[in-house]
């Protein structure tokens, strides 16, 4: 990928990056574990510095920190994606990333205003991906092919709570009531 405002150039081999800018290269290898990605090591050619990464329940990158714990970055998004100022939760963030990687763990494309969600690019401005889903529900219905539908009849349930053996979900089924249900 080559990003020709910056003058900026990226090549992807598995989990590392040689990003080239003016002349420099700089890799990146990012380190994952089951639950994802959790470091990266950082180079130069000259230098090489080790980086943890800290996510939030989404996968979102918020806190990046030397192999110290020294707060090197601290990152916020809203519900939609935006990045904002982590301090105050709101507004823009002013400076300058480490990574291009943020919102569930996604590489951003701030020339182009969008995330790359690794199958489907995501404007956070509008809220939606650029594509339509390509997974289809097997069809029943003539209206589960329309593939921007993606409730139709059906209820939707959200993961509330789980303790012990009890899973709580909250159900929201079209014009009913909400109603809470234990199983």
């Amino acid at each position: 990928m080559k990003d020709i405002t910056n003058n900026k150039g990226k090549l992807y081999l598995g989990n590392c990056e040689l990003i080239t800018q003016n002349g420099n290269a700089q890799w990146n290898t990012f380190i994952s574990g089951p639950m994802g990605v959790f470091g990266a090591v950082t180079s130069n050619g000259t230098t090489e510095s080790l980086r943890y990464i800290y996510k939030d329940h989404l996968g979102s990158w918020t806190t990046l920190t030397d192999d110290q714990g020294t707060v090197l970055q601290e990152l916020s998004f809203d519900a939609w994606g935006n990045l904002r100022a982590s301090a105050s939760w709101s507004g823009q963030y002013n400076g300058v990333l480490l990574y291009d990687r943020g919102f569930t763990g996604h590489e951003h494309l701030f020339s182009f205003g969008l995330i790359n969600m690794n199958g489907r690019m995501y404007d956070p401005v509008m809220s939606s991906f650029l594509s339509v889903d390509n997974y289809v529900q097997p069809p029943r219905l003539l209206a589960e092919l329309q593939q921007v539908c993606l409730l139709l009849e059906q209820s939707f349930e959200v993961c509330c709570l789980r303790a012990g053996f009890f899973y709580v979900s909250v159900s929201v089924i079209r014009n009913f009531p909400l109603s809470l249900r234990v199983e």
